[in-house]
């Protein structure tokens, strides 16, 4: 039986007294509760900070390859254009095959 274990060894009896005079004492009870509730809090705000700032990498890297795409993109008219041009190809049709303006194909 426990209890026996517990009379013969008086560790295991000051062990039990400490334990029933914080599990009866209300007021440590509630501090416990309460060092625990702020703990669970800061835990929660540091989740959802770090999730935060997974979407705001994910949107920042989309923005950036959309921005890279489309940069790209003009580059590659702007390189054609020029060949257009040095070609002597007429302003009107590298505006047509580019959609660029005139003052761009004029620029290059």
């Amino acid at each position: 039986n426990m209890d026996a274990v517990i009379e013969k060894n008086p560790n295991l009896t000051r062990a039990e007294e400490l334990f029933k005079r914080f599990t009866e004492n209300e007021e440590l009870n509630r501090y416990e509760a309460k060092v625990k509730y702020e703990r669970d809090m800061r835990y929660l705000e540091s989740c959802i900070r770090e999730q935060i700032r997974n979407e705001g990498v994910k949107e920042g890297f989309s923005a950036g390859e959309e921005r890279g795409i489309s940069l790209g993109a003009k580059k590659a008219k702007l390189e054609t254009a020029k060949v257009l041009k040095s070609a002597g190809v007429s302003l009107n049709l590298i505006i047509d095959s580019t959609g660029l303006t005139p003052e761009e194909i004029e620029k290059l």
